[in-house]
């Protein structure tokens, strides 16, 4: 298969407009001669760079930094309007303006965004939520998110929870642990990534909700009091949003079973038991 090059109008040399990983191949395979196909000699720079994409984008499903990179170069030339109608016959996707548009707000942000979302340390609903903040604000939930693996779902509580905390208090974001005189658990580079996040996302949840927090810490200091079995499991409603807790047991025989279910009979006349399920 041959690869399409173009002449650079400005070193005097043809640059690859597609088949990268063809020339790449060949390189490894110490091949010193490739044979290629020229492209017209009017051609110019935009349609190269349309060429690039179409070739890829036909091959296989861009990946999320490839779209956004795409994208950025495009907007160079054309609109997001534009985009949205040639999508098909490009990006082999029909894309929509206001997708095109998040794109491209995500990749106006400083890096590492394009890193983070490429090794998937941030999502796009994240970024997008990011790309609407300052500079500043934008580097310290950046940071942030190249410290901790959080889900998606996680990523956007936290973000929120900080932008509200902050716009309670009348304080950039970016001096949340400043401003709340608390330490930053996120510079404690020798504690587990899982055990970061965890440690992270609760700090942040206290500061958003503390009367909340001290609820939950008083109920769950009652559940260890009434000194269950680790086979058996007490779960108050999240956030308390419900009156509705959980219990739940595991048992490799029939004897575990009817042990678990002991004690929680016992566990049902503890004063203490009694007094969270009140709560």
């Amino acid at each position: 298969s041959l690869q399409h090059v173009s002449r650079n109008p400005f070193r005097g040399k043809f640059i690859i407009v597609s088949g990268f990983n063809r020339i790449k191949a060949l390189r490894q395979n110490k091949e010193i001669k490739v044979l290629v196909r020229p492209t017209a000699g009017d051609i110019d720079d935009y349609h190269c760079l349309l060429i690039s994409i179409a070739a890829l984008a036909f091959k296989r499903p861009l990946s999320q930094l490839e779209l956004i990179i795409s994208l950025k170069r495009l907007s160079g030339y054309i609109d997001g309007e534009s985009m949205a109608k040639m999508s098909p016959a490009v990006f082999n996707i029909q894309l929509t303006q206001g997708f095109i548009d998040d794109l491209l707000d995500i990749g106006s942000l400083p890096e590492p965004v394009l890193g983070l979302i490429d090794d998937s340390w941030l999502s796009l609903k994240s970024a997008k939520r990011i790309s609407h903040l300052d500079r500043e604000g934008a580097l310290f939930f950046l940071d942030i998110f190249s410290k901790i693996r959080a889900s998606a779902s996680v990523q956007v509580e936290i973000i929120q929870n900080i932008l509200e905390t902050a716009a309670r208090e009348g304080f950039h974001p970016k001096s949340f642990f400043h401003e709340l005189k608390i330490s930053n658990p996120l510079d404690d580079e020798s504690s587990d990534p899982v055990q970061r996040t965890r440690h992270f996302r609760a700090l942040v949840f206290e500061q958003r909700y503390p009367a909340l927090s001290r609820t939950r810490r008083a109920v769950q200091d009652k559940i260890a009091s009434v000194r269950l079995p680790g086979t058996v499991k007490l779960t108050p409603p999240e956030n308390f949003e419900s009156r509705n807790y959980s219990v739940s047991f595991t048992a490799k025989s029939h004897n575990e079973f009817l042990e678990n279910l002991r004690h929680l009979i016992e566990a049902s006349e503890n004063k203490t038991l009694k007094e969270i399920l009140k709560l």
